[in-house]
C-alpha cells in the first residue's frame, strides 16, 4: 500500500509516492521537513525548505539570522545568504551585520554597507576615525581642524571652533552660521517681526524703526502715531491769536 503521506497516489511495483502531503518528502514521503520549515513545505526530492520561518535562513533553515539585523515583518534575513533583509541595528555593519562599528564613531554609528564613520569623536579622522589628531584650541573667531577658517562676521562671540555654528547672531541675521539676512518688511533676532505696516517700504532690522517715512497721518519712530488733527489745532490757534 501507499505511504500515508503520498499525495495523489504512488507507483504500484515499487510504493514511491506521486507527490507528498506538506510536511514530508523524500521518495515514498517517509521523512518530515525541517522543523524551520515555513508552513512546513519542502522539496520531496532533497528535503530543502521553500521559505524558512523568521531567524532562520539556510536550505534546511538550520542556520540563525544574526541577532544584530533589524526585525521588519515576518523576514529578518534572505534565506540563500543570511543577509540581513532591512539592515543592521545601530552600532553594526556588514551583509549579516556582525562587524560592530568602530568605537571613535561619533555614537558608535557606521554606514551599513562600508563600515565607514557617519562622523568621528572629537580628536579622531578617518574612514573608521582610527587616526589620531592632536585637538587645537582655536582662537576667537576661526574655526576648522587648523583653525584655517574664520567664523562668519554676523556671529556674536565667536562660532564653534569644530563646526563654525555661531553662538548667536547680529541683529538682523540668522541661521547656523548667520549667514542669512532678514527679507524687506521684517526684523528681530531671528527676522520674526513685521515691520509696523504704518512704515513706508522698509524699517531697522535691529529696531524696527521706519527707514522711509511714514503713511499720511501718522508719525512716530515706527509710526504709531496719529497725526493731522493736533497739528490742525496748533496751526488754528496760531493763525486765530495773530488775527485778534
Amino acid at each position: 500500500p501507499c505511504n500515508t503521506n503520498c499525495n495523489g497516489g504512488c507507483i504500484q511495483n515499487n510504493g514511491n509516492c506521486e507527490a507528498c502531503n506538506d510536511g514530508y518528502w523524500g521518495i515514498k514521503c517517509q521523512s518530515q521537513c525541517p522543523t524551520n520549515c515555513r508552513l512546513s513545505k519542502c522539496d520531496k526530492n532533497n528535503g530543502y525548505c521553500s521559505e524558512c520561518k523568521n531567524y532562520n535562513w539556510g536550505d534546511k533553515c538550520e542556520e540563525l539570522c544574526s541577532v544584530n539585523c533589524k526585525y521588519h515583518s515576518s523576514i529578518t534575513c534572505y534565506k540563500t545568504s543570511g543577509k540581513c533583509n532591512s539592515g543592521c541595528k545601530d552600532t553594526w555593519y556588514g551583509d549579516t551585520c556582525n562587524n560592530k562599528c568602530s568605537s571613535k564613531c561619533k555614537q558608535s554609528k557606521c554606514y551599513q554597507d562600508t563600515g565607514r564613520c557617519t562622523s568621528c569623536k572629537a580628536g579622531y579622522y578617518g574612514n573608521q576615525c582610527t587616526e589620531h589628531k592632536t585637538i587645537i584650541h582655536c582662537n576667537t573667531g576661526w574655526y576648522g581642524n587648523q583653525c584655517q577658517t574664520k567664523c562668519n562676521s554676523n556671529c556674536i562671540n565667536g562660532c564653534d571652533q569644530t563646526t563654525g555654528r555661531c553662538t548667536s547672531c547680529n541683529t538682523g541675521w540668522y541661521g547656523n552660521q548667520c549667514q542669512t539676512n532678514c527679507n524687506t518688511g521684517w526684523y528681530g533676532n531671528q527676522c520674526q517681526t513685521k515691520c509696523n505696516s504704518n512704515c513706508i517700504n522698509r524699517c531697522d532690522q535691529d529696531t524696527g524703526d521706519c527707514l522711509d517715512g511714514c503713511i499720511d497721518g501718522k508719525s512716530g519712530r515706527q509710526c504709531t502715531e496719529a497725526t493731522g488733527n493736533s497739528y490742525n489745532f496748533i496751526y488754528f490757534w496760531v493763525k486765530s491769536t495773530i488775527f485778534y
